[in-house]
C-alpha cells in the first residue's frame, strides 16, 4: 500500500501498534497484544480517472518505446529553434518514425516541430494511434504556424485529440520531400496526456450518494485506528453469525476513524456487549471536517436482548447528518478493568455519504520533507582521538546521514547497556557493557537502542540503586555509579563504532517511569503532561544528562559522537502534542549535535511529524501483523520524516524476515528487533524471559535454543544489517580475543567469560602447566549460550562491586567429572567458531587440597633409601673437590648400580645433585619413575652443568617439576664407566623429592 499524492487529495494510512512485555516483568504477569490493527486505504468509488502528462524534450532517445534506425539528436544552432538545444532529426531522407507506449489510455498528443522554409512543400508529420502497437489508425491533426524566424526556420505546433478509449501507442512519422534535406523537419518536444488507471477520489461527481461498508474482515476500509484494537473471528455463534469483530486488548478508549470524499449523511454501526459486565457505557461517536477538530454526536441505539454467551447485539444509527463532515470517529467506552476489556466488540459499519468535491479534499495535506536538521557535521578535533567516528549523525529533510553517506540500519535493542536487570538488579559489569557493544559491531549493525533511565518505584523498594530519585527536600538526585556506567557505555561505543539511541523516561514502571515521578510529586499520571512541576522535572533530567561530562573520555554528552538520538521516552503513548513540542525544543536548545526521536508509540503524532525539532519517528509492534502495520505507519510518515521500527519481534522468524524485507524494499530508515543480551561476567549470557516462551537472543545464535529459533533469528538480523546498507554479508570472524577463565573453586562448576563471535569452547587440563605437551582436552565444543532449564543452576553470586545476590539462576558451563581427590589441577580454555579459534585463556589452578612435602636425603647413610644394589658405598673424603659436599654415594665396582626411593605418595618433582670427574668422560645418571615399584618409565630431567672446579670435578644437577604420573617410586641408576679403572665416579651428593598427598 503505497501513498499517492493527487495534488491536494491525500489517502493516508496511519498509525497503530500492539503492546509487549518490557524488561523486569515476569512472563506470567504480562499483558501482551496478540494482534494489532492495520489502518489502510479507504473505500472509494472509481468515478473519475486521473489524467497525467508524459513529456519528452528529446535531449536523448531514452524515452522512445520504439523508433526506426536513421534518427539522431541535433543540438546545433539552438538560436534557430527557440534556443532548444535538443531535437530529433533524420539521417536519411526517408519516412522515419518514433513510437511511444503509455500505460493508460491516451487522450491528447502535442508536438513542437520546426520546418526549414527554404524548402517548400515539405509536407506534414503523420500522427497515428494504436491499442496494440501493431494496427495503427491516422489521427486528426491540428496545426498552428508560429511564423518564420531566424535561419528561415518556423516552429509549427501540432496536436491531436483522441476520443476513443484504449489507445496506448502513438506513432509520429516524418514527411518525405523528393530531393529534400534529411535534416528537415525536426521535432523538439512531444507531450502526451493519458489516463494512468488510478482513481482520483477528489473528482467525485457532486450529488452522488455512495456507501462504505466495513464488515471488519480486513483492515483496509479504515482511515485510521488506535493501537490497542485487535480482530476476533472466534465464537461467531455468540454474535449472531458475525464472523469478524474488532475488540480491545486493554481498557483504553481505543478508536476507529473513517474518512469519505464528501458529506456523511447517515450511518449504522453494529456492536456486541457482554452483559455479565453492566459497568460499560455506550460507544461514542464524533464528526470532523478536517480530521483534527471533532464534535460529539448523540446517537440512538437499539438493543436486541441478551443471547448466547450473555452477548447482546446493539445497533447505533443516525440519519440526516448536517452536510460538510467527511470524518467520523468511533470511540470504545472505558471498562471497569482489563479483565473485561474485550467487550464491547464492533462488527459492522455502514456509512452513507454524498459526494462533494467542495470538501472531499479539505483535510490533512501532508506536504514534503519537514524542515530542520543540518548539513554534515564533523566531530571537533579535540574529540577525534577519543572516538572512531568522523561525523555526527544528521538529518536532512527525510533522510539520515553519517557525513555525506546515507545512514540505514537493522539491529537489535540491547536493554542492559548501562544497568543490569537480569539475573539481578545492579550496576552492570564493564565486561558486559563492552561485550554488548562489540557484539553489535560484529554484526555490522552500527546502531543499537538501550533502555531508559531508571526511576525509584515504591513497588520495587529493594531497587535503591536507580538513576533518578527525589530526596527529602524535594530535589531530584542522580546516582553517580549508574551514570559512570553510562560514561563507560558511551566510551566503549566510541571505541568500537556503535551509535546509541537512549530514551529518557519510561511509560511503564518496570524500571520506574513517569508515573512514579508523578506519584513522588503528588501528581496524577494524567496531569503529568501539563504539570509545571513535572515538566520542570523532565527538563532537569534532560539538562543533567546532556550537560554531563563523561568521566572517562572527557566528552560532554551533548557533544558525544556515539549518541545516535535522544528519545523523549519509551512508549509515551499518553503524551500530549504540546508536551512533545515543548520538550523537543528544550532538548535542541541544549544539544544541536544530536537527533531527537519522538518517544510516542501506538498512535504516531502528526504534530511530531511536522515539528522541525523532532528528527525521527518510530513505532513499536508486538503481536504480529508487523508488515501491514509498518506499511501503514511508513506511508503516513514517508517523504516527511525518517521512519524506523523502534521495537518489534517475539514472533516467528518468517514474520520478522518479511517485515525486514519490506523495510529494506521501501527504503525506510531501519528496524530494531527486541531483544539481544550480552555475555554475563559470571559466565554464559545474561538471559531474560520475554514472552510466549521466547527468551532474549544471544550472538551468534545457538541451535540449543531452537525452541524459539534463536540461531535463525540472530543470523537473519545479521544478514539484514548488511543488506540494508547495500553490502554483502561477510563470514563470521574468528574470536578475536581469548576467554577469561574465572577462579575454579569446584571442578564441577568451571566458568569463564565468553568471547564475541564464539560458538563453542574447548577446556583443557593438566597437572604440569609448564609442560605444554601435558595439556589434555577434557571438554570439547562446549556451548555457553543455552537457556534451557536443564542447563541452569542456582547459586549465590557476588557481583563486581562486591554486592552479594542470593539464589541467582546462572547457566551451567562445564563440569570436570574425571578428577581425583586431594589433587591440584590447572585449566585453560579457548573459543572457537567456524572461522577459527582464539588463543588460550589465562591458566587457573584448582586447589584440590593437595599438600606438597619434600624428602631430602643428604646421603650421609642409607636409611632414607627404600632399596639399592649391593656395590654402593659412602664417601666423605676431599669435600673441597665436591662443592663442600661432605657425604656422597659412589660405586665400589664398575657395575650398573642403582638406588630406589619410595615416597608413598605422588611424586611431583625432584632435584638430584651429582659430581663428575671430567678427566674421564662418562654418561648421565638414569632416572625412572614407577607407581608400583616394578614397572619403571625413564623420566627426562633437566640437566644443569655447573662447570669444572677443584680436582677436575664438576657438579651436575638433574631436576623436574609438575610431574603428573601418580608415581611414588624414584629410581636412580649409575652410568657404566667404560675405562673401568675409575668406577668411583660419578658420585651422587644429595637427593630431594617433592611429593603430594593425592591418591595413587
Amino acid at each position: 500500500m503505497k501513498y499517492n499524492d493527487y495534488n491536494k487529495c491525500k489517502i493516508n494510512p496511519t498509525t497503530i501498534t500492539g503492546l509487549k512485555n518490557k524488561p523486569g516483568v515476569a512472563s506470567s504477569g504480562r499483558r501482551v497484544a496478540l494482534s494489532a490493527l492495520l489502518a489502510g486505504l479507504l473505500h472509494t468509488s472509481p468515478i473519475y480517472a486521473k489524467t497525467v502528462n508524459f513529456s519528452d524534450s528529446l535531449d536523448n532517445l531514452t524515452k522512445l518505446s520504439q523508433s526506426s534506425g536513421n534518427l539522431s539528436i541535433d543540438s546545433s544552432n539552438a538560436g534557430y529553434f527557440g534556443n532548444d538545444t535538443g531535437r530529433i532529426k533524420r539521417n536519411t531522407n526517408s519516412a522515419e518514425y518514433v513510437v511511444y507506449n503509455l500505460t493508460g489510455d491516451i487522450s491528447q498528443v502535442a508536438i513542437t516541430a520546426h520546418f526549414w522554409r527554404t524548402e517548400a512543400n515539405t509536407g506534414d508529420f503523420i500522427l497515428q494511434g494504436s491499442s496494440d502497437g501493431v494496427s495503427y489508425n491516422n489521427l486528426t491533426v491540428s496545426k498552428a504556424l508560429q511564423g518564420v524566424g531566424a535561419g528561415n526556420w518556423e516552429q509549427v505546433d501540432l496536436s491531436a485529440s483522441i476520443a476513443q478509449s484504449d489507445v496506448k501507442y502513438v506513432k509520429v512519422i516524418f514527411p518525405v520531400l523528393a530531393g529534400g534535406n534529411a535534416w528537415n523537419p525536426q521535432i523538439s518536444n512531444i507531450s502526451i496526456d493519458y489516463d494512468d488507471g488510478t482513481v482520483d477520489p477528489c473528482a467525485s461527481a457532486p450529488g452522488a450518494t455512495l456507501t462504505l461498508t466495513d464488515g471488519m474482515e480486513t483492515y483496509n476500509k479504515m482511515y485510521h485506528g488506535s493501537g490497542g484494537l485487535l480482530r476476533d473471528v472466534t465464537n461467531t455463534g455468540n454474535f449472531g453469525g458475525d464472523d469478524a469483530r474488532l475488540w480491545r486488548f486493554l481498557k483504553n478508549q481505543e478508536y476507529m476513524i473513517y474518512k469519505v470524499d464528501g458529506d456523511i449523511s447517515e450511518f449504522t454501526l453494529t456492536s456486541h456487549f457482554w452483559r455479565n459486565d453492566n459497568t460499560v457505557l455506550d460507544i461514542e461517536f464524533y464528526l470532523s471536517k478536517d480530521g483534527v477538530n471533532y464534535q460529539p454526536l448523540n446517537v440512538n441505539n437499539t438493543k436486541y436482548g441478551v443471547g448466547n454467551g450473555s452477548w447482546e447485539k446493539v445497533d447505533y444509527a443516525l440519519a440526516n447528518i448536517t452536510p460538510g463532515y467527511d470524518f467520523i470517529k468511533v470511540v470504545y467506552p472505558l471498562t471497569s478493568d482489563d479483565a473485561s476489556s474485550w467487550h464491547p466488540q464492533i462488527g459492522n459499519l455502514v456509512l452513507k455519504y454524498v459526494s462533494n468535491p467542495g470538501n472531499s479534499c479539505d483535510n490533512i495535506a501532508k506536504g514534503g520533507p519537514v524542515s530542520g536538521g543540518s548539513a554534515p557535521k564533523a566531530v571537533p578535533a579535540q574529540y577525534s582521538a577519543k572516538t572512531s567516528f568522523d561525523y555526527y549523525i544528521t538529518r536532512d529533510g527525510n533522510n539520515i546521514y553519517d557525513g555525506a553517506d546515507l545512514f540505514k540500519f537493522v539491529s537489535f535493542n540491547v536493554p542492559e547497556l548501562h544497568v543490569q536487570e537480569s539475573p539481578y538488579w545492579g550496576v552492570i559489569d564493564p565486561f558486559e557493557q563492552e561485550d554488548a557493544i562489540k557484539t553489535i559491531a560484529a554484526m555490522g549493525a552500527k546502531v543499537t537502542r538501550t533502555y531508559v533511565l531508571s526511576i525509584f518505584n515504591d513497588q520495587r523498594p529493594e531497587r535503591t540503586k536507580v538513576h533518578i530519585n527525589i530526596d527529602g527536600n524535594g530535589e531530584l538526585v542522580f546516582d553517580e555509579d549508574l551514570f559512570v556506567s553510562m560514561d563507560r557505555m558511551l566510551n566503549y561505543a566510541n571505541q568500537h563504532g556503535v551509535r546509541i539511541i537512549l530514551p529518557f523516561i519510561d511509560n511503564w514502571s518496570h524500571w520506574g517511569g513517569y508515573q512514579d515521578l508523578a506519584k513522588m510529586r503528588g501528581i496524577s499520571a494524567a496531569d503529568w503532561w501539563s504539570s509545571a512541576q513535572a515538566k520542570q522535572d523532565y527538563k532537569t533530567i534532560v539538562s543533567y544528562v546532556l550537560n554531563r561530562v563523561n568521566t572517562i573520555s572527557g566528552i560532554p554528552y551533548k557533544d558525544d559522537p556515539a549518541i545516535f538520538a535522544w528519545e523523549t521516552g519509551n512508549e509515551l503513548r499518553d503524551t500530549t502534542d504540546a508536551w512533545t513540542t515543548e520538550m523537543a525544543a528544550y532538548i535542541k536548545s541544549i544539544d544541536s549535535n544530536h537527533l531527537v526521536l519522538d518517544g510516542k508509540d501506538v498512535n504516531i503524532s502528526e504534530a511530531a511529524i511536522v515539528d522541525p525539532n523532532v528528527d525521527l519517528i518510530s513505532n513499536h509492534y508486538y503481536g504480529g501483523e508487523f508488515t501491514e502495520r509498518f506499511y501503514r505507519d511508513f506511508n503516513w510518515v514517508a517523504g516527511r520524516k525518517p521512519f524506523f521500527i523502534g521495537e518489534f519481534g517475539l514472533e516467528s522468524t518468517d514474520q520478522v524476515r518479511d517485515t525486514l524485507d519490506k523495510v529494506i524494499a521501501e527504503n525506510a530508515l531501519g528496524a530494531m528487533v527486541w531483544s539481544l543480551r550480552q555475555h554475563d561476567a559470571y559466565g554464559g549470557f545474561l538471559d531474560h524471559d520475554e514472552w510466549k516462551g521466547i527468551r532474549a537472543y544471544h550472538w551468534p545464535g545457538f541451535s540449543e535454543n531452537n525452541a524459539y529459533d534463536e540461531f535463525n533469528m540472530v543470523n537473519l538480523v545479521w544478514q539484514k544489517s548488511y543488506e540494508i546498507q547495500g553490502l554483502a554479508q561477510p563470514a563470521i570472524s574468528a574470536p578475536a580475543s581469548a576467554p577469561t577463565l574465572l577462579p575454579v573453586t569446584n571442578v564441577g562448576d568451571i566458568r569463564w567469560q565468553g568471547v564475541v563471535n564464539a560458538s563453542h569452547y574447548d577446556i583443557e587440563r593438566t597437572r604440569t602447566p609448564a609442560d605444554n605437551a601435558s595439556w589434555q582436552v577434557v571438554g570439547s565444543n562446549i556451548v555457553d549460550g543455552s537457556t534451557a532449564a536443564a542447563d541452569m543452576m542456582v547459586q549465590n553470586v557476588v557481583d563486581w562491586t562486591g554486592v552479594s545476590h542470593n539464589n541467582v539462576t546462572v547457566p551451567k558451563l562445564f563440569s570436570d567429572n574425571n578428577t581425583s581427590a586431594n589433587t591440584n589441577y590447572y585449566y585453560r580454555v579457548k573459543a572457537k567458531n567456524s572461522s577459527g579459534a582464539s588463543g588460550y585463556s589465562n591458566v587457573v589452578m584448582y586447589d584440590g587440597g593437595e599438600v606438597l612435602t619434600t624428602l631430602t636425603d643428604p646421603l650421609a647413610d642409607f636409611t632414607l633409601i627404600n632399596n639399592h644394589s649391593p656395590n654402593l658405598t659412602l664417601d666423605a673424603s676431599n669435600p673441597h673437590y665436591f662443592d663442600n659436599d661432605v657425604s656422597r654415594i659412589k660405586r665400589s665396582s664398575n657395575t650398573s648400580e642403582y638406588l630406589v626411593y619410595d615416597t608413598q605418595a605422588s611424586i611431583t618433582g625432584f632435584t638430584l645433585t651429582s659430581h663428575f670427574w671430567r678427566t674421564d668422560n662418562v654418561g648421565d645418571f638414569t632416572i625412572a619413575l614407577s607407581s608400583d615399584g616394578i614397572n619403571y618409565s625413564t623420566y627426562n630431567a633437566t640437566v644443569n652443568n655447573a662447570g669444572v672446579n677443584a680436582g677436575n670435578w664438576e657438579t651436575v644437577t638433574y631436576s623436574a617439576s609438575g610431574i603428573a604420573q601418580n608415581a611414588r617410586y624414584l629410581k636412580v641408576t649409575f652410568p657404566l664407566n667404560t675405562s673401568g679403572g675409575s668406577f668411583w665416579h660419578p658420585q651422587l651428593g644429595k637427593v630431594e623429592i617433592t611429593h603430594s598427598n593425592s591418591a595413587q
